[in-house]
């Protein structure tokens, strides 16, 4: 089971499931920092103007 939880395959945006640490790798993602319960993690790199994706849905 992932420790993270996205909407929609096209999310580049998850929300933590638990609390989790700096250099843990999750679906070979390795966290930069701390991140609490409950929070967004992007998962991807954004360069230049591509937006971030949630539900599906561009914003930022």
């Amino acid at each position: 089971m992932s420790k993270l939880f996205k909407i929609n395959d096209k999310d580049n945006v998850a929300v933590a499931l638990e609390k989790l640490k700096k250099g843990e790798i999750i679906d070979n993602i390795k966290l930069l920092d701390d991140i609490p319960f409950g929070h967004k993690v992007l998962l991807t790199d954004i360069y230049g103007k591509t937006a971030e994706r949630q539900q599906g849905m561009k914003f930022g």
